[in-house]
C-alpha cells in the first residue's frame, strides 16, 4: 500500500513522529512488529529512507532514554 503513495515524505513525518511517541511510552506493540515495518518501509522505498527511523527505533530504548528527556517530552504533549 506505501508504494502507492504520492506524498511518501508525509507518510515519514507522520509515522516518525506515531514511533517516537510509541517508544517513549513504550507502547508499541512488539519490537519485532517495529522492525519489521521500519524493514518493509526500507525495501519499498530504498536505503536512503529509513536509516532515520531505524536509528530512532535503536536508540531510544526505554532504558536508555534519560527519565528528565521524557519528562519533558510528555510535559510538551500535555500543553
Amino acid at each position: 500500500m506505501f508504494k502507492y503513495l504520492v506524498d511518501k515524505d508525509t507518510f515519514r513525518i507522520f509515522y516518525t513522529a506515531k514511533l517516537s511517541k510509541r517508544l517513549i511510552h513504550g507502547v508499541s506493540i512488539s519490537e519485532e512488529a517495529e522492525t519489521s515495518m521500519i524493514s518493509k518501509l526500507r525495501e519499498v522505498s530504498g536505503s536512503g529512507y529509513a536509516p532515520e527511523l531505524e536509528r530512532m527505533f535503536t536508540g531510544t530504548q526505554r532504558e536508555q532514554v534519560p527519565t528528565p528527556i521524557i519528562d519533558a517530552f510528555n510535559c510538551s504533549l500535555q500543553m
